[in-house]
């Protein structure tokens, strides 16, 4: 025997309204096509539901204990229909987000504010190497990952979209004795002892990549560090120095930990991107944040102002 649901909820809303008339209003139906439905259901059934009078509609003895299954079911469609819209606005599920070391010293900021009318998302952050993040978002195990350029174009199914172009820079604590020089040259920088993120990371090619353009072959990097704190820490107690995303370094600039120094990098450019699958597959919430990235990146306090609107 089927019964169709969407005659159940009818049914519910004219034994609550007490009228076919006032229910098909209500419902957006017509009278005579909601009194239809109620023949049909009760055909359904095999048994009367309804008796019809000129002052409404009141229940059998056989519709009064049909009538609670049928509430159930009304509540139950009720609940789905509203956790089904909730989910379409993301409003609900998982975001899984990996970012680079640069990308997280900001990105808890503008986490906490995307879940705050979001009670429903539950949302995980993965800070590490770009590749094996770039890997992880490949197999599934990300939904986005937000790091430098480079790595979406060798993924099948990975896109991109930039966030911004930050600069590299070069930083010292201002007690090292190269701050104190009017000139710096690259027998000064090749002497220095450095500070530096891991082999394989992307960061590390690019600093390499400057090396060489500034004539510094070898480099003695003495320490290997994946965080921008970590690296500040290091940089004020320290006698080293390293080349940096400058953005996440500018409130230990202001601060006086440390300085940029008067040192124009050949390849200074660093362009930010969110790596994500598709969007015709992604679900609303990852989407949703994906605008809150670029909503928050366009911001020039977060972004290089000179490159906040390229």
């Amino acid at each position: 025997m089927f019964i169709n649901p969407k005659h159940l909820v009818q049914f519910v809303e004219v034994v609550e309204c007490g009228s076919l008339t006032e229910a098909a209003t209500k419902l957006g139906l017509t009278q005579p096509a909601l009194s239809r439905n109620m023949k049909e259901l009760e055909a359904q059934m095999g048994i009367p539901l309804l008796l019809r009078g000129k002052t409404g509609v009141t229940l059998t003895e056989l519709g009064m204990r049909a009538f609670p299954y049928a509430q159930s079911i009304h509540t139950t469609l009720g609940r789905l229909s509203s956790e089904a819209e909730t989910w379409d606005k993301g409003q609900v599920g998982k975001l899984r987000i990996g970012a680079g070391p640069f990308p997280a010293s900001i990105l808890p900021k503008i986490l906490s504010d995307f879940l705050e009318h979001r009670p429903g998302v539950f949302a995980s952050l993965e800070v590490g190497g770009v590749l094996a993040l770039s890997k992880k978002l490949q197999n599934g195990e990300l939904d986005l990952v937000v790091g430098p350029t480079g790595l979406e174009s060798s993924a099948t199914g990975i896109t991109a979209r930039k966030l911004f172009s930050g600069r590299l820079a070069l930083f010292a604590a201002p007690t090292h004795a190269i701050a104190r020089k009017k000139k710096i040259t690259a027998e000064d920088l090749s002497s220095s002892r450095w500070l530096g993120t891991p082999p394989d990371s992307v960061m590390r090619r690019q600093v390499r990549a400057n090396h060489i353009a500034l004539g510094m072959p070898r480099v003695n990097f003495n320490i290997e560090i994946s965080s921008i704190e970590s690296a500040v820490d290091v940089l004020q107690v320290g006698d080293h120095l390293a080349i940096m995303p400058e953005p996440p370094m500018r409130r230990a600039v202001a601060e006086g930990k440390v300085m940029e120094l008067p040192v124009k990098l050949p390849i200074a450019q660093w362009p930010i991107v969110i790596s994500h699958p598709e969007l015709s597959i992604l679900p609303p919430q990852v989407m949703d944040f994906i605008d809150a990235l670029e909503a928050a990146f366009r911001d020039e306090k977060t972004a290089d102002p000179s490159q906040a609107r390229d």
